[in-house]
């Protein structure tokens, strides 16, 4: 045990001198995370003991009984199989006292919840918290050890997130240590938001691997990947990974029979019910001139589908440099890396922003003035997220978005589909063993098509929201009609010329799905027109391939990458290993 304490306290003392004068102060917030520190053994056998050293600080917050840590359990790798851990909580202590806590197993998490619900909490708390995990390492293939030339195949790989980036707190200084059975062979560390290739300081001291200190943002971690040699364990390490059940292809066949059968009523009872359900009646718009009350591509996108996504996004965009905001240029990654978007705000614009589209910059730009997306980006998720949420809630209170979605009905076929699945159990009970399984398909495929009758069943569109939806469908005439026809009555009613109806539509195009057809129409434009519009690219014919790959870029960019199932030597990231998971106080 001494020996122990002696050997945390070198690591503790060699951190400090790796990183003299590189700590940051967190950023200000309510609640924070000053240190957090984790020790990891890897003992011979592969198993992971675990100690983390966290400094709450509960900023001032009422009503605060202490924090939650979510140890994560099962881990979703890229090639769609899932790897489980064992976790064993061992002790935990808050100020160096023990503290109760609970230990609930959530599928996914271990959450431990740490305090006492009868007494608060406030200030600066030091929870030491002790566990140990199986089933973290693996052998190294005989692939993935040539991405490095320190590695030869069967050496064992520990990829591991010692900092999760599930903590929705800034944290000061987090620094990371691993004593493994052996001298590491090879190592890495990473930092920053899901997906960032940001590498940290990491060093070997006396056998010992410990990072440099790093401040992490809210939802950032801290990874390492070390690799150590086969000799080191006393057998070869098997990660424990559960294949995802697959249905036999002769299943599918019954299934597809019986699903013939199970849509018939379900489907057909709604369609008979569909002009009852609808309320007004959608009447055919003529052609439109303008967008239904002059709304923003988003907000169209927000009334008609509900939501904004990466289409709703790059329309935006389009928009806003249309109007003079900004400038867009992308660049083709090619085969080996990703493409990439750069957005550049042009301060000398004069066309005033809505609220909604000044919170969009300034949630993608931040205090800067220029962005280069070529990956999951946080800041444009959590932004997307916001917008959608404003631009739909806008919709619903402005009638152009009905509210009345026939929630009852869908909550009777939701019963129902619900009722055919317990009868399904019944009947396997009376039924021979051999068959009794089968008895089971029925009842599942009945309730899944209940469930798509439910997304069948139409919303009851108000007289206001009928008649925006029809207008749009009149404006969507114009962008898909013969486009001199089109054009020529558009200029005469509008007074513009065809690159500033090219430019002013184009985002609306993108809404509807129309890009490819809106930009072959206007041939004659010129790639000076589209850089004086802010659009810079190779050549005007790949008008629509900037699209497409504007749209793809803002796609990735908004979603946030799995774990890899491959090794972290070859393509590691911030929060690319296993575990990892986050907490908060409660």
């Amino acid at each position: 045990m001494l020996s122990h304490r002696r050997r945390n306290f070198a690591l503790a003392i060699a951190a400090l001198a790796i990183t003299a004068g590189i700590s940051a102060p967190a950023a200000a917030a309510a609640e924070s995370i000053g240190d957090y520190a984790v020790k990891v053994t890897l003992t011979p056998d592969a198993v992971m003991q675990v100690d983390e050293n966290i400094a709450y600080d509960f900023g001032g917050e009422p009503d605060r009984h202490g924090i939650q840590r979510d140890l994560v359990l099962k881990d979703a790798l890229s090639d769609g199989n899932i790897q489980v851990y064992g976790v064993n909580v061992v002790s935990v202590t808050a100020d160096g006292a023990p503290v109760p806590f609970s230990v609930t197993d959530n599928g996914d998490y271990l959450s431990v919840r740490i305090g006492d619900p009868n007494a608060n909490v406030s200030g600066k708390v030091t929870y030491d918290i002790n566990y140990s995990v199986t089933g973290a390492v693996k052998a190294l293939t005989a692939d993935e050890a040539a991405s490095n030339s320190s590695l030869t195949a069967g050496d064992v790989e520990l990829y591991w997130d010692f900092i999760g980036n599930g903590w929705g707190v800034p944290i000061s200084s987090a620094v990371a240590s691993v004593h493994g059975p052996a001298p590491a062979v090879a190592s890495a560390c990473y930092y920053g938001a899901a997906g960032s290739t940001n590498e940290c300081t990491i060093a070997e001291l006396d056998g010992d691997l410990i990072t440099g200190q790093v401040s992490l943002g809210d939802y950032e971690s801290l990874t390492i990947v070390a690799a150590y040699p086969a000799s080191a364990f006393t057998s070869v390490p098997k990660p424990n990974i559960e294949v995802p059940y697959v249905i036999p292809g002769i299943a599918w066949i019954i299934s597809l029979v019986v699903a013939l059968i199970a849509f018939i009523i379900p489907i057909a009872f709604v369609r008979g019910k569909r002009r009852e359900l609808s309320g007004n009646a959608l009447d055919g718009a003529p052609v439109q001139f303008e967008p239904p009350d002059s709304v923003r591509p988003a907000q169209l996108q927000a009334a008609l589908d509900g939501k904004v996504d990466a289409r709703g996004a790059v329309a935006t965009l389009l928009d806003l440099t249309a109007r003079g905001h900004l400038t867009l240029s992308t660049e083709d990654g090619g085969l080996l890396h990703k493409d990439s978007i750069t957005i550049t705000r042009k301060p000398e614009a004069t066309d005033a922003l809505a609220p909604w589209e000044d919170a969009f910059l300034t949630g993608l730009l931040g205090s800067g003035d220029s962005k280069t997306l070529a990956g999951y980006d946080a800041a444009l998720a959590s932004t997307l997220h916001n917008t959608s949420t404003v631009l739909v809630t806008e919709a619903e209170t402005s009638h152009r978005r009905t509210q009345t979605r026939n929630n009852g009905f869908r909550v009777a076929l939701l019963g129902i589909g619900i009722l055919g699945l317990i009868l399904s159990f019944f009947l396997r009970i009376f039924l021979p063993s051999g068959a009794g399984v089968l008895t089971l398909i029925p009842g599942f495929l009945f309730l899944v098509s209940c469930l798509i009758a439910m997304r069948l069943v139409p919303t009851k569109e108000s007289a206001e929201s009928a008649s925006f939806q029809s207008r749009a469908r009149g404006f969507k005439k114009l962008l898909d009609t013969d486009a001199a026809e089109a054009r020529r009555e558009f200029a005469q009613r509008s007074g513009l010329q065809p690159f500033a109806i090219f430019a002013t539509m184009l985002p609306y195009a993108v809404i509807f799905g129309l890009s490819e057809s809106w930009t072959q129409a206007f041939p004659e434009i010129t790639i000076e027109q589209l850089n004086s519009a802010g659009y810079y690219f190779g050549s005007a014919w790949a008008m629509q391939n900037f699209i497409d790959s504007t749209q793809h870029v803002m796609t990735m960019a908004a979603t946030e990458p799995s774990r890899s199932s491959g090794s972290g030597f070859s393509g590691g990231f911030s929060g690319g290993g296993g575990g990892g998971g986050g907490g908060g106080s409660w």
